[in-house]
């Protein structure tokens, strides 16, 4: 799915936005996970998942075409933990039912 089919369905969902709003709505929801991202916070959305980043350390890799080492950088990249939720209606389990 990308964000065209996101706001089609957001406006199918919602029949009082339009899709100018829809698109508007995406583009803000995203724009607020990659800023919070980009100063290091965690993004936690309840029954889906949290994004968080992690760093790798500088090390040194072979080019696996040319066989030279080559030194890589330490970096960060984004990591996406699933919510029990998610992953048990992936798996298709039910979850528990809380009494």
């Amino acid at each position: 799915m990308n964000k065209h089919m996101l706001s089609l369905e957001l406006v199918k969902i919602h029949a009082g936005i339009t899709q100018d709003e829809a698109r508007n709505i995406i583009d803000i929801f995203f724009n607020e996970i990659s800023s919070a991202l980009l100063t290091g916070r965690r993004i936690e959305i309840r029954g889906f998942g949290s994004f968080s980043v992690r760093k790798r350390k500088a090390r040194t890799a072979r080019n696996p075409k040319t066989n030279i080492m080559v030194d890589v950088t330490d970096m960060g990249y984004v990591y996406f933990r699933p919510s029990k939720e998610l992953l048990m209606r992936i798996n298709a389990k039910k979850p528990k039912q809380v009494i």
